[in-house]
């Protein structure tokens, strides 16, 4: 297979300029996207609101971390109860079932590699130039918008039948 060259161009970003989506009671500020680094990692900032519940799903071709900055995330990884706070990394190797709620509003960075992941987003969620968490009255998804986020390419969820497809993608 021929190897991916990276692109040769340089960028900064930061959370006041990168692009920014609103999509389930979170802002998703696109920092550094898989089209920008030559699919090798995609990294968002998102700031979510308390209460937010993600289904268990899979990543079978993406690593996943987290960093928080600030609130906490109950998680479940692989069937293990995981508790995040502010200060903690959390890796999630590709294979993984996983699933959190975030239970005081929270500041993440959220990362992938290969990057891709963050694009479902980009085409679900509604762009904004405001730096803060959607309004409480902002509609929330649908079932459809839902399943397109949590089932294409990059994504599975727990239940699905496709989740974990290839048993050399768990080593």
């Amino acid at each position: 297979m021929p190897q991916q060259m990276l692109p040769n161009v340089p960028f900064i970003a930061n959370s006041d300029t990168a692009p920014a989506f609103w999509l389930f009671d979170t802002l998703w500020l696109m920092l550094a996207e898989g089209e920008q680094t030559g699919g090798s990692f995609s990294l968002v900032e998102q700031r979510m609101r308390q209460g937010i519940k993600v289904p268990a799903h899979v990543h079978n071709y993406n690593d996943e971390w987290f960093y928080i900055f600030e609130g906490t995330l109950e998680l479940t990884i692989a069937g293990k109860p995981v508790h995040g706070k502010a200060g903690d990394y959390v890796w999630i190797a590709r294979g993984n079932d996983h699933a959190f709620e975030v239970t005081s509003e929270c500041r993440v960075l959220n990362g992938y590699t290969p990057g891709g992941p963050e694009q479902p987003v980009k085409y679900l969620g509604q762009a904004t130039n405001i730096r803060e968490l959607p309004p409480e009255s902002f509609p929330k998804p649908d079932e459809r918008a839902m399943r397109l986020l949590f089932n294409h390419y990059w994504s599975c969820e727990v239940g699905a039948g496709w989740e974990h497809n290839d048993a050399d993608l768990r080593r």
